[in-house]
């Protein structure tokens, strides 16, 4: 029986966490919120050499006016923003958003006016 690479294999029924494992995975419809996935690279370089790599996916939700950065270094976050200058805008992000970043990442960050993170939501320990 062969695996496809791309989708994580069912849980076993006979493994005792199997199915506290598949709860803690939110599920989504698709057609609700299907992003445009955008691969982009930001090399920083200065007069004394390469200072920074910046290997990140763009998840761009339109028509709702939010997208979001997955920094390939950093396993499992993603970083949620509003197109809009609206500091009230995360607050209204929708569902079906909220839903398919929660089905792929194991946390959902924020970015505030200082551009410290707040974590919006983290998957529960299954």
């Amino acid at each position: 029986m062969t695996t496809d690479p791309i989708q994580s294999p069912e849980p076993r029924p006979d493994e005792p966490e199997a199915a506290s494992r598949a709860e803690a995975i939110p599920q989504f419809d698709e057609n609700e919120a299907v992003p445009a996935i955008t691969h982009g690279r930001d090399l920083v370089v200065t007069e004394f050499g390469w200072e920074q790599d910046y290997n990140f996916l763009d998840y761009d939700f339109a028509p709702h006016p939010f997208w979001a950065r997955h920094y390939l270094d950093e396993e499992g976050v993603v970083i949620l923003h509003a197109h809009e200058e609206d500091d009230g805008a995360l607050d209204r992000v929708p569902e079906a958003v909220l839903a398919y970043l929660k089905y792929r990442f194991e946390r959902i960050d924020t970015l505030g006016a200082t551009t410290a993170r707040t974590r919006l939501w983290e998957r529960p320990e299954a």
